[in-house]
């Protein structure tokens, strides 16, 4: 699996229309080797940016695919600053 093909996936679920549409792609990329999950947010993005990350953090934990640690914590909310 490359980079592009983890980014692919990330735009592909961002993209979803429904939670409906978002669980059958998470399956797919299941099938292909890559966990992934949707997090919904709304508002002005700057002003957001906090809880977007929170809300990442939050949704890793209750897919289970984080543990509950700090580690994992700071690792997901890295990524999503950086995404």
């Amino acid at each position: 699996m490359e980079s592009r093909d983890v980014a692919q996936a990330a735009i592909s679920i961002a993209m979803t229309p429904t939670r409906e549409a978002e669980m059958e792609l998470k399956t797919i990329h299941l099938d292909l080797g890559i966990q992934s999950l949707a997090v919904d947010y709304g508002g002005e993005f700057l002003s957001s940016l906090q809880k977007v990350v929170e809300r990442a953090v939050v949704a890793s934990k209750r897919e289970k695919l984080i543990d509950d640690s700090s580690h994992s914590d700071g690792a997901v909310a890295g990524a999503t600053r950086e995404a």
